[in-house]
């Protein structure tokens, strides 16, 4: 008697579609880890452009407004190796700052730190780099356009503003009169708390997955599922995504862990590539 050859096809069919089933699985599983808040590695400390020796780079203190941006596109500029953000100019007697108490508060300016490689670029020209890139808010001493010079930068920075306020310099994006610019002694710099650092790339990279979520949530992958396991997956979606929520929001208003960066940390900090 001839024995039945199953179609081949017809054989892997089952498989691929418990293929599906697990690689998809797998997926949601990773979108889990990387749609709950963490912080990276890199950026325990700072944003880092490369893993340069440091030992004759400089670091200068901006308040540059909203910290979130200026950061990420100032550490775009050559010659500038690290940034962070954080809390300047308090002034004597003024509390350890928190987020909180800088935005309702009048004594914190947000700032943002730099290591730069003055063989790559001047301090003058990382003061055009300021101008540039800076978000800040007139009238607003939080969002204050700043510049924190210490006893070496003080004289290189007060003849940059001079000269540039006599030509009447504006920024040519919007008009920003270089006059709005202030000049303070350098004071104690926090590192702010760990939400705030490199704020903009984690954020892109949570709205995706957020997006992915809820595409799940509402069926858009219900082909690669049998219809029986739909309600599950539906679950399982909206659960990660309420999860993951529920935790960015923890980590926006339980975050304490700011502190005072000396001179030379966060430049040594890049050295040792932390």
């Amino acid at each position: 008697a001839l024995h039945h050859i199953p179609d081949v096809e017809q054989c892997l069919t089952p498989i691929s579609a418990k293929m599906k089933k697990y690689g998809a699985l797998l997926l949601m599983a990773s979108v889990t880890t990387a749609f709950v808040p963490h912080t990276y590695t890199h950026t325990h400390r700072s944003v880092f452009r490369n893993n340069v020796a440091l030992s004759e780079k400089k670091e200068a203190t901006f308040g540059m407004g909203c910290f979130w941006e200026p950061s990420e596109t100032m550490l775009k500029e050559r010659g500038v190796l690290a940034t962070t953000v954080g809390y300047c100019g308090g002034g004597p007697g003024a509390k350890d700052p928190t987020y909180s108490s800088v935005c309702y508060g009048r004594n914190w300016v947000e700032a943002v730190r730099v290591v730069y490689d003055e063989d790559d670029v001047s301090y003058e020209e990382l003061l055009d780099h300021f101008f540039n890139l800076q978000k800040p808010a007139v009238g607003s001493r939080q969002y204050a356009s700043m510049i924190f010079a210490d006893e070496n930068q003080e004289s290189r920075a007060r003849k940059w503003l001079d000269d540039a306020v006599s030509v009447e310099r504006r920024r040519e994006k919007d008009g920003l009169p270089a006059s709005a610019v202030q000049i303070e002694p350098l004071s104690a710099f926090y590192r702010a708390e760990s939400f705030h650092q490199n704020y903009w790339p984690k954020t892109r990279l949570r709205i995706a997955f957020g997006v992915f979520l809820l595409a799940g949530a509402s069926g858009a992958f219900d082909s690669i599922f049998d219809p029986g396991m739909h309600h599950t997956v539906h679950t399982f979606f909206n659960g990660v995504f309420t999860a993951g929520s529920i935790a960015l929001l923890a980590e926006r208003f339980l975050s304490r862990d700011v502190r005072e960066l000396t001179p030379g940390d966060l430049l040594a900090s890049a050295e040792a590539g932390n």
